[in-house]
């Protein structure tokens, strides 16, 4: 609510006095008047009382009160000033330490969601970088946020989950990536035979049916193969990576081969999970006598093709489930998100906002608020292990457009999720 002061006007031909009635974003206008300024109302854009006399014209100025033998205060203040210029600056310098808070907030928000991307030493040979980033709150109102399938294949030294990756490949309708990885290892006999590669380590030859390939450090092409999920990335888009059996094969070499490479995390930035297409074939098929790729190739579309040729794979798997005309299925009902990936295996999905809920670590309001977000689990999880309760704090109050907390700034609301992830270490 604006209170009205009545002071002298400073012209000396004006018999009467000036109303002032500043708001506190005026700033120019403040200024103005706190100076003596005969044009202080002349930008003020509010209407004046006199036509005649611009110094009378009215101007805004939140809080202030006037005594009766002339001092000023700011309302609650117990303070007076003998000018309304000191009362004036009194208020423009709380309304500088207000902006300097904010702007700090800002940054601390800014650091909490993009980790180790937001700093500018990040050290190469320590411990992996943590970059992953967490959406902000202008990504909130994206009406439709698409699922992109990148079907993706490996070929690998042998059927250990440690095994060294010898081809990668994946396609999303007409892009293409195919690379092949110098071993680390020996590639066994029966991988030899499967997917026709040889090392020849005298000559440093990978031969491919006897023909020689090019290929690079099993990291370089790691680095290429994300810097291909990025040339396909869209703020509306998130990329989800399909493979036939990927749940106890593809995604587990792949997590533990990123992990190797300390390049996890700079992956995770460009997908949101997996799907595992076998499942996904044997509900829609219970009849099949079984479900290799290439049985299947030969029953859905009665076609013979190279199989175990990485690209030829992700080629044939991207038609067949084209073919079923139900990729939302295989989304909705057969996919797993990337942080359930461990080096054992896929996890089950404990870690969801719908744990937090049934444990009541979130209210129902609370918990429709992140699920109409982009936040997930992880990004909450995430924020805690960056800078515990101060983490969470700056994400969840983070202000939106309107200037609202993006979740909540109730501290007790925060603390209950800080309590979980604490006991949870």
């Amino acid at each position: 609510m604006n209170t009205n002061v009545v002071v002298p006007c400073c012209n000396m031909n004006c018999s009467v006095s000036c109303t002032l009635q500043a708001d506190n974003d005026d700033s120019d206008a403040i200024h103005a008047i706190a100076s003596g300024s005969e044009t202080a109302t002349a930008s003020s854009g509010i209407a004046s009382t006199d036509n005649t006399n611009p110094v009378c014209d009215p101007i805004n100025v939140t809080g202030i009160t006037a005594s009766a033998d002339g001092a000023y205060q700011r309302r609650g203040s117990g303070r007076c000033y003998n000018s309304l210029s000191e009362c004036v600056d009194f208020i423009l310098q709380l309304q500088r330490l207000k902006l300097k808070s904010q702007r700090s907030s800002e940054t601390r928000s800014h650091e909490i969601r993009e980790g180790d991307t937001y700093c500018s030493n990040v050290i190469a040979d320590a411990e992996e970088p943590d970059l992953t980033v967490i959406p902000g709150p202008s990504e909130d109102n994206c009406e439709h946020i698409e699922k992109v399938v990148v079907f993706y294949d490996l070929e690998t030294t042998g059927l250990s989950r440690q095994s060294s990756i010898t081809q990668i490949s994946a396609v999303c309708e007409e892009q293409e990536f195919n690379r092949y990885a110098t071993p680390t290892q020996e590639i066994s006999e029966d991988a030899c035979r499967v997917t026709g590669l040889k090392f020849n380590t005298a000559t440093n030859e990978l031969l491919y049916n006897d023909e020689p390939v090019s290929h690079k450090h099993p990291q370089q092409v790691l680095l290429d193969f994300i810097q291909f999920l990025m040339s396909l990335c869209a703020s509306d888009k998130h990329i989800v990576l399909a493979a036939h059996n990927n749940r106890r094969f593809d995604s587990i070499i792949l997590f533990n081969q990123l992990k190797f490479y300390k390049l996890w995390n700079h992956f995770s930035r460009y997908i949101v999970g997996f799907c595992d297409t076998l499942p996904f074939f044997k509900m829609l098929y219970p009849e099949f006598e079984n479900y290799k790729q290439e049985y299947i190739a030969q029953k859905l579309l009665n076609e013979a093709y190279s199989a175990h040729n990485a690209l030829d794979d992700c080629r044939m798997l991207m038609s067949l489930v084209k073919k079923t005309e139900k990729i939302d299925v295989l989304l909705s009902d057969y996919f797993y998100s990337s942080h359930q990936v461990t080096f054992q295996g896929v996890q089950p999905n404990k870690e969801s906002l719908e744990h937090l809920l049934r444990n009541k670590v979130l209210s129902r309001t609370i918990f429709k608020k992140l699920e109409d977000s982009t936040l997930t689990y992880n990004h909450l999880k995430i924020s805690y292990h960056r800078d515990g309760f101060d983490g969470l704090f700056y994400l969840l109050s983070e202000k939106t457009g309107s200037g609202k907390a993006r979740i909540s700034n109730n501290r007790r609301v925060i603390q209950k999720i800080a309590d979980f992830f604490s006991n949870e270490e």
